[in-house]
């Protein structure tokens, strides 16, 4: 996972002396926050956090004081209390952090937040992923965890919780050649196989098994004839005689059910469409149960927990208007565990279970769960769980068109929810910027909110779909404002398609889906200068690239042969279309006539070196005046470490070789301009994990 460091300037005051001490509280706020986030490092965060609370800058010390009472209640302790009072006592004219402090205050008043009292949980944080991939499991006693080791390439590896020490269990990813590499892995009960998701060069699902040394790697589900886009893999049955997968297929179709470690035979268990694939299916201790969530409301994205016997019959479901997700049993199987937001905050909860029924009403265990909460499994009585609090921040920053280089300091935009905001782009007009915002109890694919603010008022309005992807998911508003078009991907990643929102009714469409033309590939969408069309690119080896333009009255498409282009822009004028190319490890960019003709290169990336595609995820722009072209790549040194930091780069739209701009960060997405000239971007980690583990459960189960 990436994580990067970006220093935010603030205006200077009046008087020289306030300036500096304004820019020095600055600086301890964003140092507090690379502790807190990149770090891990709580105790040095809250230091600094409270230097800046004794600081002159009142909104920066109340905000400061906010997180300090935030991660008080993560550790579980009174302190948070007085940090939240201590923002009404002093700065009550906060407007923001003065609203978050009562409500937290009011929150610990009914006792629905432990801090510090007789008995509490213990909370520890075990893990901060930076090198560490965190889609594996914890094995039943606790030693070791399962996961995919980048390092390495892509490979199945255990890591030792009491030493700290990595052993690999298959040798034969190389990602950063095109090759094989793991997504995902899952321990059987006895710690003795490991159940991993793999896929060999280029994009075939599979699922196969490996012993905890190393021996034994075979394939269970070889996906011969890609009917399968995607897999999860998921817990192991008592006897380690099947593992819980779920498959997903073109055009949204979700199977849960189990494989067989004999002979990888298929068990159907449940059938669904992408609309209700699950964030994790549990097997119960005695084998007899399988729990999973499923969607229950696609347009609030509410889930249920369903319950259902080895048969695939259902047998218990559990309901609420604010869902519930991620269930897990406990290790004697007599309760199930699951998140939800029936309190009025995420928390966790436990219901008993008995003979195929639910046994009274859930109980909450514990309340104030962290954004991206995900349990992992038990590690003896423990239980793991992740907490994704990433996401990035949206930074707008000065760009001198002649030079073609980056002035100034990156300014955060968003005052709110910092560290989750992400995609942010601005109306024509300079009047609204639309972002995406990781909101509430998010956790598995999607980010949250689809949020339209009004840069006047500071008024937002929020909306639960489209299911927006950190790395893909660039917004485009049409030239008025009203609609937003977004390249998303299905709910269970099995698909991707073009959605169209309209910002004032709500309602949204699919415009188009990878899954109604198989093995083809999707770009981004961009719109017409007129508004009446969007344009995106669409093709496969096979059939060779099109520039699709999409006109949005009649639905009618025609198709424009092009070099190819995952990643396009349309010129200022609307008369020309930029395409970034891939070729093996190489990136190529063109330029050519939206109307159909002759394209032209205009840089060639040889040695671009980078396998999670950092041009992906920045995309590529147009300068406003139409003269330069601007995009990211990857300065990776090492060859070991697949992650890397992203530079910004220009090239005239004539051609040659491009130039830095001046701008290095850990990641830069979805580059844009505003209307007034300014480089708009998210920088921050797509990605930042962390294992948490959670003691002490047992006494807060329901009797």
């Amino acid at each position: 996972m990436r994580f990067i460091r970006i220093t935010v300037v603030l205006f200077a005051l009046t008087f020289p002396a306030v300036a500096a001490h304004a820019q020095g509280s600055a600086q301890l706020y964003e140092e507090a926050l690379r502790k807190e986030r990149t770090d891990g490092d709580l105790p040095a965060a809250i230091g600094l956090y409270q230097r800046v609370a004794a600081g002159t800058d009142r909104e920066l010390a109340a905000r400061a004081l906010i997180r300090v009472g935030g991660l008080y209640e993560r550790q579980g302790r009174a302190e948070a209390l007085r940090a939240y009072q201590r923002v009404l006592a002093e700065f009550a004219d906060q407007r923001e952090p003065a609203r978050v402090a009562r409500a937290r205050l009011t929150a610990l008043a009914a006792g629905t937040v432990d801090v510090g009292a007789s008995g509490a949980l213990t909370i520890r944080q075990l893990l901060l992923g930076e090198d560490f991939d965190p889609s594996g499991r914890p094995t039943a006693d606790g030693r070791f965890l399962t996961f995919t080791d980048w390092k390495s390439g892509g490979n199945v590896a255990l890591y030792e919780l009491a030493t700290g020490t990595t052993r690999l269990l298959t040798r034969s990813a190389a990602v950063t050649q095109g090759g094989g590499y793991s997504l995902g892995s899952s321990a059987s009960r006895d710690g003795k196989r490991i159940a991993y998701f793999w896929t060999p060069a280029g994009w075939l699902p599979q699922v196969r098994v490996v012993n905890s040394d190393g021996t034994g790697d075979r394939t269970l589900f070889a996906n011969e004839d890609s009917s399968v886009t995607n897999v999860d893999v998921h817990e192991f049955t008592p006897d380690g005689a099947a593992v819980g997968v779920v498959l997903y297929g073109p055009k949204g179709l979700v199977r849960i059910g189990l494989l067989s470690t004999a002979d990888g035979r298929f068990q159907l268990l449940r059938e669904l469409n992408d609309e209700g694939f699950p964030l994790r299916v549990a097997v119960s201790p005695d084998g007899r149960w399988i729990a999973f969530d499923e969607i229950a409301d696609s347009v609030a994205m509410t889930r249920d927990v369903v319950i259902v016997s080895r048969d695939g019959r259902e047998t218990a479901r559990i309901r609420h208007p604010m869902g519930n997700q991620n269930p897990i049993w406990t290790p004697d199987g007599r309760h199930l565990l699951f998140s939800s937001a029936r309190a009025g905050a995420f928390g966790l909860w436990a219901v008993r279970f008995a003979q195929g029924a639910i046994q009274g009403q859930p109980v909450e265990v514990k309340s104030q769960m962290p954004w991206g909460f995900s349990p992992t499994g038990f590690a003896g009585s423990e239980l793991l769980y992740l907490q994704d609090t990433g996401g990035g921040d949206v930074f707008a920053v000065n760009f001198d068109q002649t030079s073609g280089r980056v002035t100034g300091q990156p300014v955060n935009l968003l005052p709110a929810y910092q560290g989750m905001n992400m995609m942010g782009v601005w109306t024509r007009d300079g009047k609204k910027l639309i972002y995406a915002s990781r909101r509430g109890a998010v956790s598995g694919h999607g980010l949250g909110r689809l949020v339209v603010r009004d840069i006047a008022t500071g008024e937002e309005k929020e909306f639960a779909r489209p299911n927006l992807n950190p790395v893909i998911s660039r917004l485009a508003p049409s030239p008025d404002g009203r609609y937003v078009v977004a390249k998303v991907s299905g709910l269970a990643g099995s698909d991707q398609m073009l959605q169209l929102l309209d910002t004032q009714t709500g309602a949204l469409r699919t415009l188009t889906r990878r899954a109604d033309e198989p093995a083809t590939g999707l770009g981004n969408a961009v719109w017409s200068p007129d508004g009446r069309a969007v344009y995106y690119s669409r093709g496969s080896r096979q059939s060779g690239t099109f520039l699709v333009r999409h006109d949005l009255a009649t639905g009618a498409t025609t198709r424009t042969k092009t070099p190819g282009g995952y990643a396009i822009a349309l010129s200022p004028a609307g008369d020309s279309v930029l395409q970034a190319v891939r070729n093996g490890n190489a990136i190529h960019l063109h330029i050519g006539p939206v109307a159909g003709g002759e394209f032209r290169m205009v840089a060639q990336l040889s040695d671009f070196g980078d396998p999670l595609g950092t041009l992906d995820r920045s995309g590529v722009a147009f300068t406003p005046d139409g003269k330069r072209v601007v995009f990211a790549r990857a300065t990776r040194t090492d060859p070991q470490q697949p992650w890397g930091n992203a530079e910004l780069f220009t090239v005239p739209v004539s051609g040659g070789e491009p130039q830095s701009a001046g701008l290095v960060l850990r990641e830069i997405r979805g580059i844009s301009f505003a209307p007034d000239g300014r480089l708009t971007f998210t920088a921050e980690r797509t990605w930042k994990n962390e294992i948490w583990s959670m003691a002490n459960i047992a006494s807060r189960l329901p009797r």
